[in-house]
């Protein structure tokens, strides 16, 4: 008996436990979500345009606001891919559909108790989310580091673990340690000198959903 002829096509498996259209399917999922990021990309919709290898990452709530915990790379250079670490910033968020955020009402918001223009820069200029009730306080380091370790357990510490801080044209350079006082702050991650093992935590506003997770490029694996 040829079982090829007499069980139908979509009965097949392989030796994964996979029909060949399950496979199929997830193959054709992966390509139109590289396609659609793609097409993001090319239309500077942000995602992908960013110099962070992204690691893990993890929905966190933290002291009732949504996050996005990020856990990434710096790259050995230390250069950013656009014009400064703050762009790099926003469009890594972006890539999931999110904001960056940072310094809250208080201190990036006009008239803010603790208002200034560097801080509201971040949201001006950067897209920065500062509605989140002043969560991780201004620096947010030592706060954005409590979040990677409730969402990683990781043993963040505050100095690989940035949010916004202050975004005026002299804290937001190509190379990431000159900027320290906007990605505040990464100097453990990578120092002076070059020295570090690059790794840093980030979070952004919000929580991102199971397709903008999908269309991260750094999650596809064409199998």
């Amino acid at each position: 008996m040829d079982v090829f002829k007499t069980v139908p096509y979509f009965y097949w498996t392989h030796s994964d436990g996979k029909t060949p259209i399950a496979r199929t399917m997830s193959l054709f999922q992966r390509l139109f979500a590289f396609f659609i990021a793609s097409c993001l990309i090319t239309a500077g919709g942000g995602g992908g345009n960013h110099a962070f290898e992204v690691l893990r990452t993890a929905n966190q709530q933290y002291n009732g606001v949504d996050l996005l915990a990020i856990n990434a790379r710096l790259p050995a250079d230390g250069l950013s891919n656009t014009s400064d670490w703050c762009r790099d910033y926003q469009n890594l968020c972006a890539e999931f559909g999110l904001r960056p955020t940072g310094c809250g009402e208080d201190d990036a918001v006009q008239g803010g108790s603790n208002s200034s223009p560097n801080k509201i820069r971040c949201v001006t200029e950067y897209n920065s989310d500062p509605y989140i009730n002043n969560t991780l306080g201004c620096a947010p380091a030592h706060r954005v580091a409590a979040v990677a370790n409730l969402a990683f357990s990781a043993g963040a510490r505050r100095d690989r673990s940035f949010g916004f801080n202050k975004c005026d044209t002299s804290s937001c350079q190509r190379g990431i340690y000159e900027s320290r006082w906007s990605l505040s702050t990464t100097t453990v991650a990578f120092g002076s000198d070059g020295s570090g093992d690059r790794i840093v935590y980030t979070v952004c506003a919000g929580s991102a959903g199971e397709f903008w997770a999908l269309l991260t490029i750094s999650s596809i694996h064409i199998m």
